[in-house]
């Protein structure tokens, strides 16, 4: 049987390596026995390349190729051309409550599909996600959330207890109002309702509750005896967020506009939900798809900053603000510019050149290969040492265009396009071109 340490990275960014020793060794846990990998050889006449399967985490009983189960990583030597079967299996344990579940392959195929083999050597690696079992527990006096589940290892998961009518709240993991006693590495212990858990392992958390009686009526009016003449028990809450939204944040399932105030008894739990991406908004209110908000964390003086996305608000003895604040990242995507914005000539000169420098600028790490073309251009203008194409990896580059203007071109004002396309982006920047002469018509 497979087994892994619990403590495995749940995400791993892979990449494709081409140096790949004939023989491998792999440890399924630092006190179990390795696993030795053999190579497989076809019998050809054309030179053979060297495949490894691998996986994360690596092990036996993770993946089969061509039907034979293999301990990853294996080395295989294959023809080009000759094609293989990959099969990963769905999910795998890792021990009491915990378990391994497929995630993808490094070269983005299915959990089975096959493989042309390539002419250089490569490696496909099985990727998988650990994960931890959440047992959510409670009595028959209210109900707990979310259900027992399958949660990623190092996830923090709010948990929720509501009690029913009649009944209050008393403890997670306790018979009186004392404290959360958390089962399992990164439990909570405490006396609220709302809380939060980090999957470090398994866990288990039991909610119990207690019939509302008239001694849990007296012990709360004697609290707050003493303030019944000056004190509601009601307090104004404002949601909003950084930058404000429309229908973007949601209030216990339901869409807001931030930012929005209400009116909620103290001591009661809202549900709060700040999705983990936001769109950015042209100003005519299209989706600026080249940036995006992402979040960064709720933010209440009676909570302080909590990281979760999703985020069980109690309601204090004051009136406040919650905030979801984001952050503005720009897409991998490039800018087009031009400097000047317009070219001509010198007084009385109808005949001649001048230079703009045409600027293409890398947003967020973009690399790619850019087409670039002109539109718009009248007769007896020219541009000179103009790129036609150009493969882009560095943060900037610049070419110093010779704008051409010919004794054939007509006086006017024109407006040059010189647009640069990669893929599905397309930029353009706009060139005016003044063209002398006795008389100057705009052709534009």
């Amino acid at each position: 049987m497979f087994t892994a340490s619990k403590h495995s990275t749940a995400l791993i960014l892979l990449f494709l390596v081409t140096a790949i020793p004939t023989t491998t060794t792999s440890t399924t846990n630092a006190s179990t026995t390795s696993v030795t990998s053999t190579t497989m050889s076809a019998t050809s006449t054309n030179p053979n390349v060297t495949i490894t399967v691998d996986s994360f985490p690596e092990g036996a009983e993770l993946v089969t190729v061509n039907g034979n189960p293999i301990a990853t990583p294996t080395v295989f030597s294959w023809q080009p051309g000759s094609v293989h079967t990959l099969l990963a299996v769905s999910s795998l344990s890792c021990g009491t409550s915990c378990q391994f579940v497929f995630q993808s392959w490094s070269d983005g195929g299915g959990r089975t599909h096959n493989i042309t083999v390539p002419n250089l050597s490569t490696t496909y690696i099985a990727v998988y996600q650990q994960q931890y079992l959440l047992t959510i527990r409670s009595n028959t006096g209210g109900t707990a959330a979310p259900p027992t589940g399958w949660q990623n290892a190092n996830a923090v998961v709010p948990i929720l207890a509501t009690p029913k009518s009649g009944f209050t709240f008393v403890s997670w993991n306790g018979s009186t109002f004392v404290s959360w006693t958390g089962a399992g590495s990164g439990s909570f212990s405490g006396t609220s309702p709302s809380a939060s858990v980090t999957m470090n392992g398994p866990i288990t958390e039991n909610a119990t509750f207690a019939p509302v009686t008239n001694e849990t009526v007296t012990t709360t009016s004697t609290h707050t005896a003493s303030n019944t003449t000056t004190q509601s028990n009601t307090e104004e809450i404002t949601i909003t967020s950084t930058p404000t939204s429309q229908r973007i944040i949601s209030v216990d399932g339901t869409s807001i506009t931030t930012p929005q105030t209400f009116t909620w008894t103290i001591g009661t739990t809202h549900v709060l939900y700040a999705p983990p991406n936001a769109p950015c908004l042209n100003p005519d209110g299209s989706v600026n798809r080249s940036c995006r908000f992402v979040f960064q964390n709720w933010f209440a003086q009676s909570s302080q900053f909590v990281n979760s996305s999703s985020f069980i608000y109690m309601v204090p003895s004051w009136s406040e603000s919650v905030v979801a604040n984001y952050q503005q990242q720009h897409s991998p995507d490039f800018a087009l510019s031009v400097a000047p914005s317009t070219a001509s000539l010198p007084r009385d000169d109808f005949v001649g050149s001048t230079v703009l420098t045409l600027n293409l600028t890398s947003i967020s790490g973009w690399q790619g290969g850019v087409q670039f073309t002109t539109s718009q251009l009248p007769a007896g203008v020219t541009l000179s040492y103009m790129p036609v194409a150009y493969s882009f990896d560095t943060p900037s580059a610049s070419w110093n265009v010779e704008v051409n203007i010919a004794a054939s071109a007509q006086a006017g004002s024109y407006q040059i396009q010189i647009t640069a396309t990669s893929g599905s982006l397309t930029h353009t920047a706009s060139i005016t071109v003044q063209v002398p002469g006795s008389t100057v018509r705009n052709l534009m």
